[in-house]
């Protein structure tokens, strides 16, 4: 464990190095390469700008091809970090540190600016969200939680089928059928787990604990399984909230970056004409 955080935080060090690095060496020679190419050094920025977000475009597409042995897959994601963060440094350059005039500007800017802030939230939650999930103990794969969650309904299904075939007064049933199943059934209580409460569970267990007056020796016994299965599934929706902070992030950083690539010609054709 020592050694494995020593090792991502001297990724991150040397990341943040070779940002501040690269940064410096932009803003050496960003006016040499004006002269050489003979263009003004805000197209020296834009043109760099242009080639950072087509990298960075095409890293997020060559992560959908994992079964191709190209690099490991930290390194891909340091080299994401590494470009997304000196974008934001160059950008800073390229508006020479003002606020643009011209209203077409302004909306290229803010639309990077979404782009680059949706960037850093997803780095954030690439490091929040696993270190949530290993509090609650073993991940689940996110695609593989409903059918999880079938099973744990099957079982509560189970459970009241053989206490109503008992002739006795069906309590833990009633239960099962009237509370515990609507709860699980399907995800509940998303916003509660990403703020860490779990007054939901507790409510629900507290509910247990009552019927433990009015409930048979058997029923006794069903209701230690019912709150296992209860629990199972607290934890699933945690897991499940959690992981879908990951997957709907992309539905905003990916449409926000193509918008951006579709929006360039605009914004070029724009800066060359006036």
């Amino acid at each position: 464990m020592a050694g494995s955080l020593t090792g991502r935080w001297s990724r991150r060090a040397l990341t943040v190095a070779a940002v501040g690095a690269t940064f410096y060496g932009v803003l050496l020679y960003q006016d040499a390469w004006a002269r050489r190419w003979a263009i003004p050094a805000g197209e020296v920025t834009g043109w760099l700008l242009l080639t950072l977000v087509g990298a960075l475009t095409f890293l997020n597409v060559r992560k959908r091809f994992t079964r191709i042995p190209v690099l490991p897959a930290t390194l891909w994601v340091d080299v994401h970090v590494f470009l997304g963060l000196l974008a934001g440094l160059i950008l800073l350059v390229h508006v020479g540190y003002s606020w643009p005039r011209a209203a077409l500007n302004w909306g290229y800017l803010l639309l990077f600016a979404s782009v680059w802030a949706s960037g850093l939230g997803g780095l954030w939650l690439s490091r929040w969200v696993p270190r949530r999930l290993r509090e609650r103990g073993e991940e689940v794969i996110y695609e593989r939680i409903p059918a999880h969650r079938a099973r744990l309904c099957q079982r509560v299904l189970e459970i009241v089928d053989q206490d109503l075939a008992q002739d006795e007064m069906p309590t833990i049933a009633a239960f099962a059928v009237e509370t515990l199943l609507p709860f699980m059934e399907r995800p509940q209580n998303r916003f509660a787990h990403l703020f860490g409460a779990r007054r939901h569970l507790q409510d629900r267990l507290g509910e247990l604990d009552e019927m433990e007056r009015y409930v048979s020796a058997r029923e006794r016994h069903i209701k230690t399984e019912l709150v296992a299965l209860l629990t199972t599934k607290d934890d699933l929706d945690y897991s499940e909230a959690h992981q879908a902070l990951l997957k709907y992030w992309l539905f905003v950083h990916i449409p926000l970056t193509y918008a951006l690539l579709l929006t360039a010609p605009a914004h070029i054709a724009w800066a060359l004409l006036f």
